[in-house]
């Protein structure tokens, strides 16, 4: 406000015709064209805009969004690197595998699992936060292919997962999954953290002030605060909490209400995602003094009507000396790869990186059997066949309107 004070006894020095700024000034601006009456009519506009301004400054609601933000930007300085373990149980619910059939056919009579499929989970994290780098060791369960198996029931799939910054590896090694198909390559190249971040592991983020979704991870920076809105005010497990809600995206329908603890570091307790006003997914986080703030010691993760996950954090090491080697995957040699980056299958030549070990010639992605290229032989000629019955049609057409 003392700004727009000054401002004001600015617009009345202009406009006194005694004062040595009226002297000096209007005669500059009057070169414009800019009279003593445009110059009162322009000071009022800026005192207006700056009272405008002040105004919105003193919002209790946006004060309390910067005090989160500035929260949140300090919990990303904070954490450069973490390792992150993590385990507890997991629920398959009953017949959620169904809905990964292609084809239900004589399995539409079944339910995959036909009882809630429960398993230990396993979760290990190593994030190098200031340099976007990611290695996830992990246990899940994935369902069968029917068309291979004869089965949709989930398995256990142990996974290496490793991020560098560019590119995403997916090592699944044949030797601890003996279940899984030998059909499939060990080990899977593509761009972007799609694979390698889930909302199961949100946990290693919120912890660093870090809410971007898991395909746009930008490990830190500014917090833009215009994404959010303050919607009221609730209580979890008997403390006060400030609930902030997103803003949907362009051509979206999907936000998140998030569950704010302020005086704990502006904790984010709990997280409920919302397609079109109906929940989707929630997790909820409890926290424990650690490094000078509040780290999360459990975390729970559930999709509504689907699977649930309840995990202890077991280990916690905050800005360890993490060996860069550490985001990078080696594979023996005769491993099979199937680099969607280049789109081709190749066998690793010798031991080394899965991207560094591609033979010279290799073949992209197509028919895998000579069944297949008899397939497409014999399309080809039958398309060539019919398109000559068609041009010989049109010639005895056109001959015969000749001779009539």
């Amino acid at each position: 406000m003392r700004s727009c004070y000054r401002l004001l006894r600015l617009t009345i020095n202009l406009a006194d015709s005694h004062t040595p700024l009226h002297r000096h000034l209007v005669p500059c601006l009057a070169c414009f064209r800019i009279g003593r009456q445009s110059m009162v009519f322009l000071g009022i506009a800026l005192i207006t805009l700056c009272v405008a301004t002040a105004t919105v400054a003193d919002d209790p609601a946006i004060m309390l969004l910067k005090n989160i933000a500035t929260a949140w930007e300090k919990r990303q300085t904070l954490l450069k690197t973490a390792v992150w373990r993590a385990e507890g149980v997991a629920v398959v619910p009953r017949g959620w595998c169904n809905g990964m059939l292609y084809d239900e056919g004589e399995h539409a009579t079944r339910q995959y699992p036909e009882r809630d499929f429960q398993y230990h989970h396993s979760l290990t994290l190593w994030v190098d936060y200031a340099h976007r780098r990611v290695r996830k060791q992990v246990v899940r369960a994935l369902c069968r292919n029917a068309e291979l198996h004869g089965t949709a029931d989930p398995y256990l799939e142990h996974a290496v997962f490793v991020f560098d910054g560019q590119y995403t590896l997916r090592h699944v090694p044949q030797d601890q999954n003996s279940l899984r198909s030998r059909a499939f390559p060990e080990v899977y190249v593509s761009h972007g953290l799609d694979m390698v971040l889930t909302l199961e592991d949100e946990f290693a983020f919120l912890a660093a002030g870090i809410l971007d979704s898991p395909s746009s991870k930008r490990f830190g920076g500014p917090i833009n605060e215009n994404r959010y809105h303050v919607v009221g005010q609730a209580v979890h497990a008997g403390r006060p909490c400030v609930v902030l809600r997103t803003e949907p995206g362009v051509h979206s329908v999907v936000y998140h209400d998030i569950w704010v603890d302020i005086e704990r570091d502006a904790a984010i307790v709990r997280m409920i995602g919302y397609d079109a006003s109906r929940p989707f997914w929630c997790c909820e986080v409890e926290y424990g003094p650690m490094s000078g703030t509040w780290l999360p010691v459990r975390y729970s993760s559930r999709w509504y009507n689907a699977r649930v996950y309840d995990f202890q954090i077991t280990h916690v090491e905050v800005n360890p000396a993490i060996d860069p080697e550490c985001f990078r995957l080696t594979v023996k040699r005769g491993v099979r790869v199937q680099n969607n980056v280049i789109n081709e299958v190749y066998e690793a030549l010798q031991d080394g990186d899965p991207l560094t070990v591609r033979p010279a010639a290799t073949r992209a992605f197509g028919p895998r059997s000579y069944a297949g290229w008899a397939s497409i032989i014999v399309a080809g000629l039958l398309a060539v066949r019919l398109a000559w019955i068609a041009i010989r049609n049109i010639a005895v057409r056109h001959r015969f309107r000749g001779q009539l």
